[in-house]
């Protein structure tokens, strides 16, 4: 640069240092000048930046000056300065046009004090950056890496992010698949479901986890199996997550495989597909209930009661009527809370012979269920319900705000769980019965 354009441009460098004092004019023909001088102005104008010149105008002349070759001293500069310099430097490189956005990456490893800055100019960029550079990221994966390469695919959700994503999910770290997975969730494209559902299978069980929650974001109907297989999973907060997947998919198509975890071993695994049931069940699992009235856990025996009244219908009171005569109480008990939820003249008969029956509770409970009744035949109860007995309900009746639920609860003579029946319904419903579905 010869002497006299080196005066010139200390004169323009004064104009955008003067900046609200100069006039348009002068500020746009000092722009116009500078950059017709080129890259090697940068330096001074990063000065500027750096001494607390925040211009517009000094933003729209470093931005057209910034080239492959000059990007790293913008960057050392950013590394250097503080507060709103550095916000200034990083507006000028997310704003820029004129250079490579690829090299960022190689920035981005080498200059650690400014990655968040670097990352959030890179997502600016997203658009212009070509994939086989994104691509590099995973190559000796770590997890800054990683997050910045989600960070990229969530700004550009095309179906090569997608690939991308996937191929995290192989990778060892088990936090880097969570991230893909998390990633997943709102992504389209062939292949995904398959993907995830393989994960229900992962050694680590925040990855099963991760990999059911986003099964129920893709609202994937076509991996219930597998869902319905991770109720079975030794870790609660993995079955809790298949549970609220299967209940966001809603779909009836579960059944068939609900019916084969509600004969599971595990008590854990009944009681998450009998919640599961509540919400999705059709009358094809109602032979699978009924026989579930007579689990040997109490939570299964409740929830398979909630899922038949639920259900209704003249099937569900078919299969209760014979039990209104089991030799077991509080099958009896199950049998007319469900009939009491489902009035119908086919259950008038045997609701009549329950007025006689030796427990006081399914007498009180015929009583109010023929009481829904317009059928003559229950007019007239006969002596022995006449007197109900003034027994406290407090240890049989629970503390919940239900009356059906709270009724159930005294049924079988332990504190109904908190949610269920009347705290709420799908997924929300689920969720909050699921630390009680833990703990029992």
């Amino acid at each position: 640069m010869g002497l006299v354009q080196r005066l010139a441009a200390r004169k323009y460098l004064n104009t955008l240092r003067r900046g609200e004092q100069a006039s348009a004019a002068e500020l746009a023909e000092a722009r116009t000048r500078i950059i017709e001088i080129g890259p090697e102005m940068l330096p001074a104008l990063l000065d500027l930046a750096h001494e607390g010149t925040h211009s517009a105008p000094l933003l729209e002349t470093i931005g057209p000056l910034l080239t492959t070759s000059n990007l790293g001293r913008a960057v050392e500069v950013m590394a250097a300065s503080e507060g709103p310099a550095a916000d200034f430097l990083e507006r000028c490189l997310g704003t820029s046009t004129a250079y490579d956005p690829q090299i960022l990456f190689a920035l981005f490893e080498h200059h650690s004090s400014v990655r968040p800055r670097l990352e959030r100019v890179l997502r600016t960029r997203a658009g212009g950056l070509r994939w086989d550079a994104v691509r590099v990221l995973l190559r000796e994966p770590n997890r800054e890496r990683i997050r910045l390469l989600l960070a990229i695919l969530e700004m550009r959700r095309e179906p090569q992010a997608v690939q991308l994503a996937l191929a995290v999910l192989d990778l060892p770290d088990a936090w880097m698949r969570i991230q893909a997975l998390r990633y997943l969730k709102g992504s389209e494209g062939e292949g995904i479901t398959a993907a995830l559902a393989a994960r229900l299978k992962d050694t680590e069980p925040g990855v099963r986890r991760a990999a059911a929650e986003a099964l129920g974001g893709l609202k994937a109907h076509d991996q219930l199996q597998p869902l319905c297989h991770a109720l079975r999973d030794a870790d609660l907060q993995t079955a809790g997550a298949a549970i609220g997947a299967l209940v966001a998919i809603g779909d009836p198509g579960a059944v068939k495989h609900l019916v084969q975890v509600l004969k599971d071993e595990s008590e854990f695994a009944r009681r998450a597909a009998v919640e599961v049931l509540n919400e999705v069940a059709t009358p094809e699992a109602i032979e699978d209930l009924v026989q579930s009235l007579q689990d040997e856990d109490w939570w299964v025996r409740v929830r398979a009661a909630d899922a038949l009244g639920a259900l209704g219908g003249d099937r569900v009171v078919d299969a209760i009527l014979k039990l209104v005569r089991s030799e077991d109480v509080f099958v009896r008990r199950y049998a007319v809370e469900i009939l009491n939820a489902i009035p119908s003249e086919r259950s008038v008969p045997a609701l009549v012979e329950a007025l006689n029956d030796g427990d006081w509770w399914v007498r009180e409970r015929a009583v109010d269920a023929l009481g829904k009744s317009a059928d003559t035949r229950a007019v007239a109860p006969p002596p022995a319900v006449t007197g109900r007995r003034a027994t406290r309900l407090d240890r049989d009746q629970g503390t919940g705000t239900d009356r059906r639920r709270g009724r159930l609860a005294g049924a079988h003579r332990l504190p109904h769980p908190p949610g269920g029946c009347g705290g709420g319904s799908g997924a929300e419903g689920a969720a909050r019965t699921l630390p009680h579905f833990q703990r029992q």
